[in-house]
């Protein structure tokens, strides 16, 4: 088994995120109900990686997923059970609701246009993309993530959210580590975009 490094550079843009063995990130309802119930999940892998974060960044999708699932709006002090006091930046070109006490901005337009803003959220620690895959894909296509590690977990589910959605770019990463633990895999790589 390999030995876990936490000795990563601050202020990276960090794609964060649990995989089936096929490529999704939820099933094709939008749910990760699939993944909650698969046990032996590397907790101490995400709980190393929280505590770089600066801020948290995902896109409307991901964030009404969150909010429905956990009855969040009903119960906003679970918000601050799963995230504490870390900033959010929502990524939405509609008006969505605001849990109670949840330091959360809502942004529109391209992750280009709002980076200096989340940068200046993040302080020194990471900017953690949780997701969704197509918010992902225009971070990714505009240069903007600099690790991805994905844990991918023991399940194929066939279709849903893919990790990236359409790219229209080659994308290389360089494995900087993997770590095993349970039935699931964690693989860490730097990013570079190539044309």
């Amino acid at each position: 088994m390999a030995t876990w490094s936490n000795s990563v550079s601050m202020s990276n843009v960090v794609y964060f995120v649990a995989s089936s063995l096929d490529g999704y990130i939820a099933d094709s309802d939008g749910s990760l109900e699939w993944l909650t119930n698969i046990e032996g999940a590397p907790e101490e892998i995400t709980s190393s990686f929280m505590s770089t974060v600066g801020v948290q960044v995902m896109g409307s999708r991901t964030y009404e997923w969150l909010l429905e699932n956990e009855n969040i709006l009903s119960h906003p002090e679970k918000w601050s059970q799963f995230f504490g006091e870390m900033r959010t930046v929502v990524f939405s070109s509609r008006s969505l609701p605001l849990p109670e006490n949840a330091d959360i901005a809502f942004v529109h337009g391209s992750p280009e246009e709002h980076f200096d803003e989340i940068a200046t959220r993040a302080g020194e620690g990471n900017i953690w993309l949780v997701g969704g895959g197509h918010l992902a894909s225009q971070f990714l296509a505009a240069n903007l993530i600099d690790r991805l590690e994905v844990t991918f977990a023991p399940v194929v589910l066939g279709g849903g959210v893919k990790l990236f959605g359409d790219l229209s770019n080659f994308v290389r990463v360089d494995i900087r580590e993997t770590l095993s633990s349970g039935n699931f895999i964690h693989v860490n790589c730097d990013v570079s975009l190539r044309s």
